[in-house]
């Protein structure tokens, strides 16, 4: 793949969609950059311990998503399945974070003690 304008930001140019180019981008900066964790760290974090799935199997941090892939993350207290819509080419704001994917499922679950 090429990197978008010669940067490795984590985003890379992918020519092979059907309704033209889009970008790809790694499964913990999409976390990040959508507000479902406070940061990239706890997002690889999230990924090496199992409580991040894409699309029904353990993900790995730097995995490539895109529009139609489905993310799921047993937080402590809630379980969260969402469908990726489209990507963030930069920062987005808390208010806009949820135009990026559609929330499928969001359940609360009992918290257990350990």
């Amino acid at each position: 793949m090429v990197c978008a304008a010669g940067t490795d930001n984590g985003q890379h140019l992918n020519s092979g969609s059907t309704t033209g180019v889009y970008f790809d981008m790694r499964l913990d900066l999409f976390l990040k950059r959508c507000c479902l964790t406070k940061r990239r760290s706890e997002a690889k974090r999230a990924c090496e311990n199992g409580i991040v799935m894409l699309d029904g199997r353990r993900a790995k941090p730097g995995q490539v998503v895109g529009p139609g892939k489905r993310v799921s993350i047993s937080f402590l207290d809630r379980y969260l399945e969402l469908k990726i819509i489209k990507l963030p080419t930069g920062n987005v704001s808390r208010a806009n974070a949820g135009s990026y994917y559609q929330v499928l499922r969001d359940e609360a679950c009992e918290v257990t003690d350990f």
